[in-house]
């Protein structure tokens, strides 16, 4: 944020008096004065015609005096030659408004001429305004309000209208500065508020710079019904310190029954910051509030309150870890439905997939062996078994189809009315032994066995004749399925 830049009447500053000016030191009216006493407590007075000039290179401006009585002199006040609108003041008090303006930022040149009496003299505190962004601020007296970057209370802190305050024990502020210039020695000036709605006891706080002993100060609220709300009222101001790297801490030593810890606005007097600056509202020492734009900083700047914004940043993670693992778990929910939409649609397309895999289980039926002649059983397997007689060459071929995974073990050409005894079964075989058939020819000196064997095959059977007999032997015949 910009920053106002705050020129005092006592100054070594570039302020040009015309006439007779006096000097006061003190303040008037003490804390007790609505707006609070005036800035370092100086007052110039002018008692007869004087003037006041001042240039500055910025984009506003206000000029701020004090008011003894009820009537003030007569004073015209202009900006670049061009005459503004006063302040007429009813009523006596400091940190009052003279004049005013917002400006194009660039060179300007304000100049005060005044008709002074003795009776109505004029007074003079100081000219604040709002520099533009490539001024050098070595050397100036700084205002840093609230919301300025380099201001860190912790959570024990909340808002007012204007600036912050803490009723809470223990409730701490840190400030880090940087001075750049080892000839240029700082002073820190706390200003707060005292408002007749809060608690009235006393309490203290302490400040350090630097780690150094804490130095206790009092708070006392001195708002009354007539005077409900004092600002600009100074709280403490520290040494001077050289250029460079130091931190200020302010730590609240009161209880929520007594006055409570309020900032309005720090002023660092001989200034060098060397920080960043972002957008911001601008508040000046008074109680009037301009907003400007300023440069935009570099590195962002932490909040004032830092729980707060945690707090924010824990359930922005929290809900962030949730949402993942939902959408994780719809991924999943998703991937299954296509999955399974995709296997229906593929055996909806390929029913027959779908049997590629059953094993059919096994039964054992053994055919029979007796007298007379024994069919070979109907089936609906896909490989046929064709029989022949290979000796006479003329026989008819019988094409009999092989029930899928059985044995069958069958007489050919040669066997003539052979009729064995019992039926035998073994392991996992059964015979088929055929009867006379006009359709064969066969003798007993020329026969065949023909085996078809089934799962790992059988032994040799004690049961086949003892006659000159061929075995043929068929290996097993496997469905494609």
């Amino acid at each position: 944020m910009s920053r106002w830049v705050v020129v005092d009447d006592a100054s070594p500053s570039d302020i040009a008096y015309g006439g007779v000016w006096s000097v006061i030191d003190g303040m008037w009216g003490g804390t007790s004065a609505g707006g609070g006493p005036p800035l370092y407590n100086t007052l110039h007075g002018a008692h007869s015609n004087a003037s006041i000039a001042y240039t500055f290179k910025g984009s506003s401006f206000v000029v701020v005096g004090t008011q003894f009585s009820t009537s003030m002199p007569q004073w015209t006040c202009s900006i670049d030659d061009e005459e503004l609108s006063t302040s007429l003041n009813t009523s006596d008090g400091n940190n009052l408004h003279l004049c005013a303006s917002t400006l194009a930022d660039g060179t300007h040149n304000v100049v005060l001429n005044i008709s002074a009496t003795e009776d109505e003299p004029f007074w003079f505190d100081y000219i604040q305004f709002l520099p533009s962004a490539d001024m050098s601020l070595d050397q100036a007296d700084v205002v840093y309000g609230t919301d300025d970057s380099l201001i860190q209370c912790d959570s024990q802190w909340d808002p007012m209208k204007v600036g912050t305050m803490t009723m809470k024990k223990g409730s701490t502020m840190s400030f880090d500065f940087n001075g750049t210039l080892p000839s240029v020695r700082e002073r820190w000036n706390w200003f707060g508020v005292y408002n007749n709605s809060h608690s009235s006891g006393s309490a203290v706080a302490t400040y350090s710079v630097d780690g150094e002993t804490p130095i206790p100060f009092s708070l006392k609220n001195l708002a009354s019904d007539d005077t409900p709300l004092l600002s600009n009222q100074p709280f403490f101001h520290t040494s001077k310190y050289s250029a460079g790297q130091h931190r200020l801490e302010v730590v609240y030593q009161g209880l929520p029954e007594t006055t409570p810890l309020t900032l309005e606005h720090l002023i660092v007097q001989g200034s060098s910051p060397n920080a960043a600056t972002t957008t911001s509202t601008i508040t000046a020492i008074t109680t009037s509030t301009i907003s400007s734009t300023a440069s935009t900083s570099s590195s962002s700047a932490p909040s004032s309150h830092s729980g707060g914004t945690n707090s924010r940043l824990i359930g922005s993670i929290v809900g962030g870890a949730i949402g993942g693992f939902l959408f994780l778990v719809l991924l999943a929910m998703a991937s299954c439905f296509l999955r399974r939409c995709s296997l229906r649609k593929r055996r909806e397309e390929h029913p027959e997939e779908a049997f590629r895999d059953v094993v059919e289980p096994y039964t054992h039926n053994p055919l029979l062996r007796s007298s007379g002649y024994h069919p070979l059983p109907a089936s609906t397997g896909k490989r046929p078994l064709l029989l022949g007689d290979s000796q006479t060459g003329h026989g008819t071929q019988t094409t009999r189809t092989a029930p899928r995974r059985s044995i069958i073990r069958i007489f050919l050409d040669g066997i003539s009315n052979t009729t064995f005894g019992s039926p035998h079964s073994h392991g996992e075989a059964s015979i088929l032994l055929p009867s006379n058939s006009s359709r064969h020819t066969r003798t007993r000196t020329s026969s065949s066995w023909v085996i078809a064997h089934e799962d790992s095959g059988i032994r040799l059977l004690p049961e086949l004749p003892r006659i000159n007999t061929d075995i043929i032997e068929i290996p097993p015949t496997y469905s494609a399925e």
